[in-house]
């Protein structure tokens, strides 16, 4: 882990959270929260107590987690990660019958016979510490990890602060273990707290009614200790069979209005896939059926047909179908921007990624769909036929996507009236070039005027003005005659 300390460090975060989820209730009561003072970084959460094996499991493989072969663990570096801010940690807690402990957790062994050592030494420290009731301290917490901190982790510390601001309200929305998650420091601070878990309908999955996809909205308040206002995240989420979706979107007035999600990882297997970031996907897909790769930084598609890319590959193909539901759900309820939900950025190299199939895959189970559902409209609220979708295009071929109305058939536009060939083509009244053309049209009538006078004056003979004046009357569009001084003229 040493040698890949600035991959696996600024995941920190993540694998404390992870560690507080496994020992969750399983309601939705988990509250978690980091607190860094300087020199010290404390981390708590108020999760059941630990079972004696559980606590022997982390002494010496670096999780709670028995169960290797869960998904959310199953390559990662997990609780050890964290070693990397400090290699001498505080553990305090109780176990599930009410024994009280605490203990430091020490792995700064150099070789594998020093670390065992240190090791068996922390297990010691571990029973030793073992008390019949709860010593006093915060009531409701159940466990506490205290790191020391030094200069070469406070930058860690940071990007954990930014990754969590960033990704956090996702993490809430998708773990339905967690009410509350603290990040306060000195100066500032963030808070996660879950407001709304509310259903808004049931739709069928890719345009199916044999099977229905809940649509929910969860609200997330995030609130600072500094002077930043607070704010309340929402986000529209679909699931089905442990596969779900979401994409935040704002309340404007009354209006409802879909926001494309920017700078967070597009995968999420419980928490964050660090480096999916750019990952060809409109939405954010979480799944704990992703087999992730070793460096848990993408999962594997395509690669090969074993049963892991299989998988995967099952989930990134129903994702479009719920992507799809959402989509309908947002038409039919007169949202804004629903065509955020078509712009597929760019499919980037990976390692971990076929290109062409994700190609084939978002061709098919996603464009076409899209192209083939009454959610893209020009103008004149007209169903648009022929749409050519280019995958990494940022804005599509249309003139505009509005608010859809499938329900309503769109009112015919009236054919412009015939005009005179002499005046020049006006635009209808709402058009936003209305002016402009106002504005030429004027301008030829003034020169027409002019050069009628001109004409005037060279057939009476003489010139009374400069060839570039207008005379009066002229300028304001009427013609100016010159009435005859005596009858033979």
């Amino acid at each position: 882990m040493e040698s890949n300390r600035e991959r696996v460090l600024p995941g920190w975060i993540w694998e404390l959270l992870q560690n507080a989820r496994d020992v969750s209730d399983g309601n939705a009561s988990l509250i978690a929260s980091v607190e860094w003072r300087g020199d010290e970084l404390t981390f708590r959460h108020n999760g059941r107590g630990f079972e004696p094996d559980e606590i022997t499991h982390l002494i010496y493989y670096g999780s709670t987690k028995l169960e290797l072969a869960d998904p959310i663990g199953q390559f990662g570096t997990g609780f050890l990660a964290t070693h990397l801010l400090s290699r001498t940690i505080d553990v305090s807690g109780h176990l599930t019958d009410g024994q009280t402990f605490a203990f430091r957790l020490d792995r700064s062994g150099e070789s594998v016979d020093e670390l065992k050592h240190r090791m068996d030494a922390s297990f010691e420290a571990f029973k030793s510490s073992l008390a019949p009731a709860r010593d006093a301290g915060d009531p409701g917490v159940a466990t506490k990890f205290r790191y020391p901190i030094d200069k070469r982790a406070s930058r860690a510390v940071d990007q954990g602060e930014r990754a969590l601001e960033l990704a956090g309200p996702y993490v809430t929305a998708f773990n339905h273990q967690f009410k509350r998650i603290e990040f306060l420091t000195q100066e500032s601070g963030i808070v996660l707290e879950l407001r709304k878990r509310r259903d808004l309908a049931e739709v069928g999955i890719g345009g199916r009614v044999d099977r229905l996809v809940p649509i929910r909205e969860v609200e997330v308040e995030v609130s600072a200790r500094a002077s930043a206002p607070l704010t309340r995240r929402s986000h529209v989420v679909a699931e089905l069979d442990g596969v779900a979706v979401a994409i935040p979107f704002e309340r404007r007035g009354q209006e409802m209005v879909l926001v494309a999600p920017t700078c967070v990882p597009k995968l999420l297997l419980g928490f964050p896939l660090i480096g999916t970031e750019d990952f060809s996907f409109p939405v954010v897909v979480h799944s704990l059926r992703f087999s992730p790769t070793e460096e848990r930084d993408g999962v594997y598609l395509g690669q090969n047909d074993d049963q892991v890319n299989q998988e995967n590959q099952a989930v990134i193909e129903q994702a479009c179908g719920l992507l799809l539901s959402i989509a309908g759900f947002a038409a039919e309820s007169g949202w804004s921007r629903i065509h955020v939900l078509a712009e597929v950025p760019r499919v980037r190299e990976k390692p971990w990624l076929n290109k062409a199939w994700l190609r084939g895959r978002l061709a098919s189970n996603l464009v076409d769909q899209i192209r083939a559902t009454p959610l893209v409209l020009n103008e004149l609220y007209r169903l648009c036929g022929d749409i050519h979708f280019r995958i990494g295009q940022r804005y599509l071929a249309v003139e505009s996507l509005g608010r859809a109305r499938p329900s309503a058939t769109p009112a015919k536009p009236q054919p412009p009236k015939p005009r005179a060939e002499s005046k020049p083509p006006r635009p209808a009244p709402d058009h936003p070039w209305r002016k402009h053309f106002q504005t030429s049209a004027r301008m030829a009538m003034a020169r027409r005027n002019r050069r009628l006078a001109e004409e005037a004056a060279r057939s009476n003979g003489r010139l009374a003005e400069p060839p570039d004046a207008v005379p009066a009357g002229v300028a304001e569009g009427r013609e100016t005659r010159r009435k005859p001084d005596t009858v033979q003229e």
